[in-house]
């Protein structure tokens, strides 16, 4: 049997509070203690105090 814990990658429709702060911090490519991204200019408030990078992949 397959373990389904460790290997579920399914894409949710909606995001909920951990997901959404993973979302974001992907998708915040320079919100390093600013917490501002100057790639896209949008306040990463997310990212504000949470010490979270993008991921680059």
């Amino acid at each position: 049997m397959v373990d389904f814990d460790d290997d579920f990658d399914i894409e949710e429709p909606y995001h909920d509070d951990d997901a959404y702060s993973e979302y974001v911090a992907k998708n915040c490519n320079s919100c390093k203690g600013s917490g501002y991204d100057v790639v896209d200019g949008k306040q990463c408030a997310e990212c504000l105090g949470s010490g979270k990078v993008s991921k680059i992949e």
